[in-house]
């Protein structure tokens, strides 16, 4: 049997309140949670007088807060939450003045370590506790407690022993807790005042929520359990401090540490099945039933059994009875009742009547029920003992099973393991078989027919409505980190179909195109701010738009396209059929949803769940015959290099990317990049590049270019006299060496020659002074500033020749009319320089110069 006392969850009980506190410290020192020489300074202060009172108790806390305590506590609850889980942690004064909270996410740094400091602040001051249940998104770096509908999902179950409630056939709960073992409990906390005991189940969303917590209240009912059912339940946070309420003091409580059970947790919800929560809550009872558990008073029988007439788990939240799952087939319930033990196992009625519920429930629902009446009095006459007139007459009493296969199922596998194993390989060996005469009937169907002839030209083309991006009846893909612009390019792109103008030089619409633009996070007003910048800075009308342009928000349309449902994740009934039924209606062209992640509850590297999504998505383009632009964010690893990232760039699986016809991602300018393009560092997060799903192989200067810009929308009032400032994107082309001539290579060459013949070879660093770059504008006639002027200094005249003559550099450079090669300064050191290389050849006179050919400002 496991040892479920730990040396803190029972304390002797201290002479004083510094004995009480004296006693939790060397409770933590032996758990880890501070440093030996620590606690023995605290004991040796306190001893001598130095420490007493208040003083104690505040040195013990800042003990606490500065070890380990806050991480351990983390740790321990995480493998109850999936990764993005909103966990609320929240401190009640034992003395009843108040709670505070604070919510946040494990996997976001700033978060988890917010969770670590609230975790710190309050350890040995105030009861701390978290969440059962993952709270909503927009809870995490809150302060509000969470209520009933801000819980989004049930992973987990809490079971609450308390001590004093233990009762006489189990006074110290450890038999009721070595049963539970068998469910695979994923943590055990030793509270101080009893046992937290957590089961995992199969993840429970939506609807299905509020319907879970009857059936679950019941169980924990006759299992003998506090009611922690409700969904916003908290439970107390392992390795920190209970302090007992004053009239737990008066029964005798004193401060204990809630410590793990050794041998518990550890064990992620994520690895391995879980149960549902009927299933957990028929195991629970027959625990129950089991160790003849008297159980409480709210759900539980007075004889320790179920009801005639089903359990009260059997019943739903409304009141509405549950049906039992119907036996797979005859065959297997015999097979089943042929593997049931019946020599001992339900020599109690109780027991013998449970099974006869279940067996008839399976068999109703199966509409066997006459084969699994004899089945049932052939199982009942192997006992010998039995009278045959009293087996059937109990079996024609039953008239509301409330159960069936599953309870069967169960049973079995409590009395005979070996034998529910053979019946569940049985069951999925005929499933199989079941389902693959189906499949094959349906894949038969179609004949295979070799390919006809056809003539190419009678093909239809692919229908691009813009540029190379979006095509109709497929999915296309945008991916950016987030606020690199990717909700202002969508929208531009969105205006420029609807009016049917080339906004963006070289994106093209093919005609005046009808788009339905949701956005699932933004209201409607933030997404008019930005369709006005777009409209004032590229000069578009409401005329131009003429009707074509559809803007809805998930604040007022929620859409939510796929869950996670009791089987799995699932697509939300007539979401696809709504969608399909307005394109068409409004006779759309392109439907934007922005961004993907806010319209689904799926887990994201779940390739079953995101394949599910994306099949309905091109159901949905295929059938309306539309084109959909997905907006999607990129993982935190892609977001630090999207160039490497690639089409790997889009975060979760791989199916969705998989799934799109094109994938484009958004870059933004690296330092580097500024630098060659002459661009200040401070302002280089205004400019990114858009590049398809495979690495960009090609040079920066030769991408798409696009540059942030800021609209003022002229709405100033008296209390906001500067009005809005949003941004909108136009297209940006980097400084290149256009319009440098044969001629301007042949005057730098001379200068170049002569140089290196006076003993001054040009240095091919722009740092040194006597950069190349500075010879090359001298002749040229461009100003790029002096060689000690430092970047912040340039004008943007200057910073723009500057990256401008660097591109004649890099040009020359590469067509070989300049080259590298190593000469020795003057301290007889290799350095870098350049040399003329092919002379320049002028076929006729050319007196232009680069200065000449330089584009206008804009």
């Amino acid at each position: 049997m496991l040892n479920y006392h730990t040396n803190s969850a029972v304390l002797a009980q201290p002479d004083n309140a510094d004995n009480e506190f004296l006693n939790l410290v060397e409770a933590a020192a032996e758990a880890g949670l501070i440093a030996l020489d620590l606690a023995n300074s605290v004991q040796a202060r306190t001893a001598v007088g130095y420490l007493s009172g208040d003083a104690l108790q505040v040195e013990v806390c800042a003990a606490l807060a500065s070890g380990t305590a806050p991480d351990k506590a983390l740790d321990a609850i995480a493998p109850l939450f999936e990764p993005d889980d909103v966990i609320e942690l929240r401190a009640l004064d034992p003395a009843g003045g108040g709670a505070t909270a604070y919510c946040g996410r494990l996997d976001v740094p700033g978060e988890r370590q917010a969770l670590a400091d609230f975790i710190r602040s309050h350890i040995g001051q105030r009861n701390l506790y978290f969440g059962a249940n993952p709270r909503r998104a927009d809870l995490a770096g809150g302060c509000r407690a969470g209520k009933t509908e801000d819980v989004v999902a049930r992973r987990a179950v809490v079971l609450d022993f308390d001590r004093h409630s233990a009762p006489e056939t189990d006074p110290d709960w450890s038999l009721t807790l070595d049963r539970l073992r068998d469910l695979d409990p994923r943590l055990i906390v030793a509270s101080g005042n009893g046992f937290h005991v957590w089961l995992a189940v199969e993840p429970v969303t939506d609807e299905a929520l509020s319907a879970s917590v009857a059936s679950l209240a019941a169980a924990m009912a006759r299992i003998g359990a506090d009611n922690m059912a409700d969904l916003p339940r908290i439970a107390r946070l392992p390795w920190t401090v209970n302090l007992p309420t004053p009239i737990k003091r008066k029964r005798g409580a004193i401060a204990a540490l809630a410590l793990p059970v050794p041998g518990t947790g550890g064990a992620p919800l994520v690895e391995g099945p879980a149960p549902k929560v009927q299933a957990l809550c028929e195991a629970l009872w027959v625990v129950a039933e089991d160790l003849a558990l008297p159980g409480r008073r709210s759900g539980a029988t007075s004889q320790g059994g179920p009801r005639a007439s089903g359990s009260p788990s059997h019943y739903g939240s409304g009141g509405e009875r549950k049906s039992g799952a119907a036996a797979p087939s005859a065959e297997l319930l015999h097979l089943a009742l042929a593997q049931m033990p019946n020599d001992g196992p339900f020599d109690d009625r109780d027991d013998w009547m449970r099974l006869a519920f279940a067996i008839k429930g399976a068999c109703s629902a199966g509409g066997i029920e006459a084969e699994g009446r004899a089945e049932w009095l052939d199982w009942c006459a192997r006992w010998g003992g039995g009278d045959p007139d009293k087996d059937a007459a109990a079996w024609d009493g039953i008239t509301d099973p409330g159960t069936g296969w599953g309870t069967v199922m169960q049973i079995l596998n409590r009395v005979n393991p070996g034998g529910h194993a053979l019946v569940r390989d049985a069951a999925a060996t005929a499933a199989f078989a079941q389902q693959a005469a189906v499949n094959i009937q349906a894949m038969s169907s179609t004949p295979l027919l070799p390919v006809r002839p056809f003539k190419s030209g009678t093909l239809p083309p692919r229908q691009w409505l813009y540029g190379r991006s979006v095509i109709r009846g497929f999915l296309s893909l945008l991916v950016a980190p987030g606020g690199a612009g990717k909700s202002a390019l969508a929208m531009l792109e969105a205006l420029a179909m609807a009016t049917g103008r080339e906004l963006l030089p070289g994106e093209k619409p093919v005609r005046p195109l009808k788009v339905l633009f949701h956005n699932a996070e933004d209201g409607a007003e933030e997404q008019q701010r930005r369709l006005a910048a777009a409209m004032e800075h590229h000069s578009v009308s409401h005329a131009d738009l003429g009707g074509r342009l559809f803007l809805t928000s998930g604040r007022e349309m929620p859409l939510q396209l796929a869950r996670q449902g009791h089987e799995g994740p699932e697509i939300v009934p007539g979401v696809v059929d709504w969608l399909v039924t307005e394109a068409q209606r409004l006779r759309i062209d392109v439907l934007v949803l922005d961004p993907l992640g806010a319209m689904h509850t799926l887990p994201e590297n779940s390739n079953e769940a995101i394949n599910l999504l994306a099949n309905a998505l091109r159901e949905i383009a295929e059938r309306a015959d539309v084109a959909i632009v997905l907006l999607h964010h990129t993982s935190k690893s892609a977001a630090m290099d999207m160039d490497m990232a690639g089409a790997g760039a889009s975060r979760g699986a791989s199916a969705l990317v998989d799934a799109v016809r094109l994938q484009r991602h958004i870059v933004r300018m690296s330092a580097k990049e500024a630098g060659t393009f002459g661009v200040p560092q401070e302002r280089r997060r205004s400019y990114f590049r858009v590049e398809t799903g495979k690495a960009n192989l090609s040079p920066a200067e030769d991408a798409r270019w696009f540059q942030m810009v800021s609209v003022n929308l002229g709405n100033a009032t008296l209390a906001y006299p500067q009005g809005d400032d949003v941004q909108t994107v136009e297209r940006w082309t980097p400084p290149t060496a256009a319009g440098a001539t044969v001629c301007d290579l042949a005057v730098v060459q001379v200068a170049v020659k002569a140089a290196i013949d006076a003993g001054m070879p040009p240095r091919a660093d722009p740092q040194s002074k006597d950069w190349i770059g500075y010879l090359i504008a001298d002749k040229l006639g461009l100003s790029i500033g002096a060689p000690e002027a430092k970047d912040a200094d340039l004008a943007d005249d200057e910073r723009a020749e500057r990256a401008r003559v660097k591109a004649m550099l890099r040009s020359w450079l590469r067509d070989g009319g300049l080259e590298r090669f190593t000469a020795q300064d003057k301290h007889r050191q290799g350095r870098t320089c350049i040399r003329v290389g092919t002379a320049a050849v002028l076929l006729e006179p050319d007196f232009s110069s680069a200065a000449d050919n330089a584009p206008e400002a804009t």
